[in-house]
C-alpha cells in the first residue's frame, strides 16, 4: 500500500482529466490507482462513471464491467448510499430497468435517512451541551420527522436518545400532579 498522498494526487489528476473531457486518460489514472488500492469503493465508482462516459459500442472495459464495479463498491461500503445511488442510475439509464433502479434508490434513501437522523441527534446533543437549546430543539424536530421512517430497535434507539436529550439537557418533559417531571 502506498502513501495516502499518492492516492489524493492520483484522484486529483483523474479529476482534472475528467473535467477536461479526457475520459480515457482519467480512466487510465483510476485503473492505475486501483492497482495500489484495490477494492477502493470511491475509485470503483469513479471507474464505473468513466466507463459510462466512453464513446462507442466496443468499450473496453464494458458497461457490464461498470455495473460490476458499482455492485462491488456497494458491497464493500454497505453503509454508504453513494454506490447504491450510482447503481440506481445505472439500472435506470443503461439497463432501462426502473423497477431495479427503484430498489437501489430505496436502499440509498433509507441509508440517507439513517445517517441524517444520527447526525441531527448528535448535533442536538452537542448544541445542548453548548447551551444552544433553541438550535438543539430545531435539530431534534428535524430528527423526529425522519425517525417515523424507522422500524424496530433502530427506531427505539433513536427515540430513546431524543427522549434522554430532551429530559436531561433541555428540561423537557411532562409534570405530574405532584410536580415531578416525566
Amino acid at each position: 500500500m502506498k502513501p495516502i498522498d499518492s492516492l489524493r494526487r492520483g484522484v486529483a489528476k483523474a479529476g482534472r482529466h475528467w473535467t477536461d473531457g479526457r475520459f480515457d486518460f482519467a480512466l487510465g489514472e483510476v485503473d492505475r490507482l486501483l492497482k495500489d488500492w484495490p477494492n477502493n469503493p470511491h475509485l470503483l465508482i469513479m471507474r464505473s462513471n468513466l466507463i459510462c462516459l466512453q464513446e462507442g459500442n466496443d468499450l473496453k472495459p464494458s458497461l457490464d464491467d461498470a455495473k460490476s464495479d458499482l455492485e462491488l463498491a456497494s458491497k464493500l461500503d454497505a453503509d454508504s448510499p453513494a454506490p447504491l445511488i450510482e447503481l440506481g442510475y445505472f439500472c435506470f439509464v443503461h439497463d432501462d430497468d426502473a423497477a431495479e433502479a427503484a430498489k437501489y434508490f430505496d436502499k440509498a434513501v433509507q441509508l440517507c435517512i439513517d445517517l441524517l437522523t444520527q447526525a441531527l441527534v448528535g448535533r442536538a446533543e452537542a448544541r445542548s451541551e453548548l447551551g444552544h437549546e433553541a438550535k438543539s430543539l430545531d435539530s431534534l424536530m428535524m430528527a423526529c420527522s425522519l425517525v417515523a421512517h424507522y422500524r424496530g430497535s433502530v427506531r427505539e434507539n433513536v427515540l430513546g436518545r431524543i427522549k434522554n436529550l430532551m429530559e436531561d439537557n433541555l428540561g423537557a418533559g411532562t409534570v405530574s400532579a405532584n410536580g415531578s417531571k416525566h
